[in-house]
């Protein structure tokens, strides 16, 4: 009913939206990052636009510019991620927030959750999915994982990101335009050498650990946290207590590790991730030109 009744509003600017064709860990925020560095190597001034997901209710009434001194309690996890690379503004109105980066010279905005909202109107829409986490049993919230059919999820996306393998769904919109790429992990020196306790409390844990398996990690244990989670120093403690045990050094990945405390970061080693297209990637950002100039010919990308 919302989809039907609802009134959507354009953005001051040129803007790319991304969502996914799942709950959670469908690879949205590094995909964000790929493609707004794409944009910066042709001089665009790009911005992040985020509700903040998982920050205090205290500070939802606000419009924040993320710096380096916020923690993921006042901007929520991702925005500190998208920070390290461009602008980033948290705020629940993001049409307010829009106008805020539009005062400091950003020429694009990009939303890495913005494409199941229906006030929002994108210039370009981006469904991601994820191979390796598929469809599920493909049914919708709350008896599967969909957030919306499959059909019209891909009438409202102009592009598909396919991360770690091919999209399957391709003959049922043939028209439409499919990327694919891969995350592929930043190996820590000698990571062979020692053993290593692995946790994780994003959409899908089991990927994190599956990603170590696959790279022969000696992993003594793993342990998954709910999406999201804000780390206490008890359970950190309990965490470094089994890494003296088995002598063992603990591992997580970049957007668990802007969520612990500041005390526990420099025992745990964060695991990063590189985003690599499988496309040339003057090819991605033709792509990308293209599809932004076919909606919006006069404010071109």
């Amino acid at each position: 009913m919302r989809q039907i009744w609802a009134r959507s509003r354009a953005f001051p600017l040129p803007n790319i939206v991304l969502g996914g064709i799942t709950t959670g860990g469908s690879g949205k925020t590094p995909t964000a990052l790929a493609i707004a560095k794409l944009l910066q190597t042709q001089g665009s001034n790009v911005h992040f636009l985020s509700r903040g997901y998982g920050r205090t209710k205290n500070a939802r009434s606000s419009i924040i510019q993320v710096t380096t001194a916020h923690t993921a309690h006042e901007v929520g996890d991702e925005p500190l991620l998208l920070a390290e690379v461009a602008p980033t503004w948290v705020a629940t109105d993001r049409f307010k927030a829009a106008q805020e980066a539009s005062q400091v010279g950003a020429q694009v905005l990009i939303l890495d959750d913005g494409f199941y909202n229906p006030y929002l109107q994108a210039m370009l829409a981006v469904l991601v999915y994820d191979a390796f986490q598929g469809v599920g049993n493909g049914r919708l919230l709350p008896a599967g994982p969909l957030r919306a059919p499959i059909v019209a999820a891909l009438k409202k996306a102009d592009l598909i990101v396919s991360i770690g393998g091919d999209f399957p769904f391709a003959s049922v919109s043939p028209s439409m335009p499919v990327l694919t790429a891969d995350l592929v992990p930043v190996l820590p020196k000698d990571y062979l050498d020692q053993h290593w306790i692995a946790f994780a409390g994003i959409g899908h844990p089991d990927k994190f650990f599956e990603m170590l398996r696959a790279y022969n990690f000696p992993l003594t244990e793993v342990h998954a946290f709910p999406d999201h989670h804000s780390y206490t120093s008890a359970e950190m403690k309990l965490l470094h207590h089994k890494a003296e045990t088995f002598a063992a050094r603990l591992i997580t990945t970049r957007k668990d590790f802007v969520r612990l405390p500041n005390a526990s970061r420099a025992s745990v080693v964060c695991l990063d991730v590189s985003f690599v297209w499988r496309h040339p990637e003057s090819d991605v950002r033709c792509l990308l030109n293209t599809l932004m100039t076919r909606r919006d010919s006069a404010t071109p990308v």
